[in-house]
Parts: structure tokens; sequence; C-alpha cells
């Protein structure tokens, strides 16, 4: 989008500018390509909508007082730069991490379901439904299924599990987290803590990490346990016949880990 706008900007320029026919052919031909992508995409109507309030012409204000106009110079070099525009929310510096948890959560979500049958729903949650589970994606869990021991004190929490699996004959839950980042062939220890909260928060005893290893390999499980609780790593990447290998080993994953939880 940005690139696009600045190519549309550039070649405007350059072809107002310019006295030789043979660069303003050339400009005009980008600005044909490149309005030609933008009309058959929804390219175009992102543009329009990031750039207004961008090209205004300056107040008076910004035109005579030397701070304003300091002000309004630097807006323009950083919309040039960046494509940033002080009508455009900020963005964290590393928030494409978040965005990256959020791709593979989703995809996490598809493939995981997939493997134990279960169907969207295509309403809000549970996302996904079958005869023996439903599937919560990442909300806060509903009360009558799911509570966290601060739930009930004047701070409550507001833990949002990534997945959260609730068996449908007797309510039990496994809670399990989807974390696009490893150690190696292991899932992160910065996930194994992230469990470890919603374990504390939720008073189980069990729950899984998804995760993609640095090599992609099929989705084994790996328990770690010890005095009756465990985190179980299951490695998640796009591979051949992943659902199929995943129906293989998640059921008996879920069914190992689920208990009634002690707060609803």
């Amino acid at each position: 989008m940005w690139l696009a706008r600045t190519i549309l900007e550039l070649s405007r320029q350059v072809r107002d500018e310019s006295d030789n026919d043979a660069v303003k052919t050339r400009c005009e031909a980008w600005l044909s390509r490149v309005r030609a992508i933008l009309t058959g995409t929804r390219l175009g109507s992102l543009v329009r909508v990031s750039g207004g309030g961008v090209h205004v012409a300056r107040t008076a204000v910004e035109s005579i007082d030397q701070r304003y106009r300091r002000t309004h110079s630097i807006a323009s070099s950083l919309h040039n730069l960046l494509g940033w525009t002080a009508q455009r929310e900020r963005r964290h510096l590393y928030s494409f991490v978040h965005y990256s948890d959020d791709i593979y959560l989703t995809f996490v979500a598809h493939v995981a379901c997939a493997a134990i049958g279960l169907e969207p729903t295509h309403r809000a949650q549970p996302a996904f439904q079958g005869g023996d589970w439903d599937c919560y994606i990442n909300c806060l869990p509903p009360k009558g299924i799911l509570r966290s021991w601060r739930s009930y004190t004047r701070f409550p929490d507001a833990f949002r599990p990534d997945l959260l699996f609730v068996r449908r004959r007797d309510g039990a839950v496994v809670i399990g987290d989807a974390k696009y980042r490893n150690d190696g062939m292991h899932a992160s220890q910065s996930s194994r803590r992230d469990l470890m909260s919603y374990m504390n928060a939720f008073g189980v005893a069990q729950t899984i990490v998804f995760y993609p290893p640095v090599t992609p390999s099929r989705p084994t499980p790996d328990t770690n346990s010890y005095g009756g609780s465990g985190l179980v790593e299951i490695p998640v990447s796009p591979t051949p016949d992943l659902v199929d290998n995943l129906a293989l080993h998640l059921p008996s994953v879920l069914e190992s880990c689920a208990e009634i939880p002690p707060w609803r």
C-alpha cells in the first residue's frame, strides 16, 4: 500500500517537472499500471482510507508560526518515508510479533479442530463444535465453563486462553496455547511460562502448547510432567498430511489432559 502510494506520488512529480517526452511517457505508464493494480484489488480502498488527511494544505498558523511549520514538515516526512499519518493508530515497533502469533493461532485452531472432527460455527463462540468437543478461541472463558480463582476477587484477571477445548459430555476442559516461537525443536521457555500462568489461574494440572519447530516435523506429542502436573508440547507446522497425523495423537492427548475445573 505504501509502495503503491509512493510510486504514484513520485511518478506524478517526475512527469510534471520533466521536459523529456520519453520520461513523461514512462511516468504515465507507471501511473496507469499502479492504478490498474489498485482498481483490481482492495489496495485502492486502503490507499484512499490511509492517505486521507495527509496531503492537506497548510493552515495559516502552520505557514506563519515556525513551530507549527516545523511540525507539519516532520509529519510530511514521516508520511513519505513510512506511510505514517497523525490520524493512524500507532503501532508498537514489534507489533509484527503479535500478528505472527495471531496468524499461527488461526492456523493451529483450524488444523487441530479438523483433526478431532470439529466444524466452524461461523459465530462468536464457541468457534468450533463437534460431537464430542467444543473449542473456544482467544476469548474470556464463559462463566459456567471455566473461571480463574481471581474472578471471584475484587481484582479479577482477564486471561484469554488461545484454545479452550470443552468436552461436551461432562464439561471437562483442556487449555491450549499456540505460540509462533521455539527453542529449536522444542517450545520456547516463554511459552511454558504462559502455560504455567494458566495452570495456576484456572487450577488445572495439564495444558498443551502448539509450536512450530525450527525444522518442520510430524506432530508427535512430547509430555513433560512431574507430580501430576504436566505440559504437552505438540509441534505443528504446515507439513504433508498434517491433519491426518494430528488425528493420530490429539484425541488421546485431549482425553488424558481433560479435567473438571475447580471453578466455573
